[in-house]
């Protein structure tokens, strides 16, 4: 009995450890943007929105994410540098503190570049 109920725990560990998908929601991320912009971009998640600003607070992106295990699909809906009707669709992993994203296909060649394979250090949770 002692024995059954010990892999019975165990088993329930591992399920809940392997089941459990990251979470982007209501966190935020930096990242710093080399030449030509020279700043650092804030990568803001919130209940299913998402945005992106520069050091001052100016909108680059707004979007639309949706998130299943750890696949990431974005969908712009405003901002200055937005792709229109494009929908980009990324893994992503989460290691400590730093996110990355690796663009599975995005039409969007100017989201894809800014974000595949970029590292962002959350900021908050």
């Amino acid at each position: 009995m002692k024995k059954t109920s010990c892999l019975c725990a165990f088993l329930l560990c591992i399920g809940l450890t392997t089941s459990h998908a990251q979470s982007l929601q209501k966190t935020k991320w930096k990242s710093l943007f080399a030449a030509p912009i020279n700043d650092t971009a804030t990568f803001t998640f919130k209940r299913d929105t998402a945005d992106i600003t520069n050091s001052k607070g100016m909108e680059f992106v707004y979007c639309i994410f949706h998130v299943s295990h750890d696949t990431l699909t974005i969908k712009d809906i405003g901002g200055q540098i937005a792709c229109s009707d494009e929908v980009g669709l990324y893994t992503f992993t989460i290691t400590g503190k730093v996110l990355k994203l690796m663009v599975i296909t995005d039409p969007c060649d100017g989201r894809a570049n800014s974000l595949n394979g970029r590292e962002w250090v959350r900021t908050r949770k």
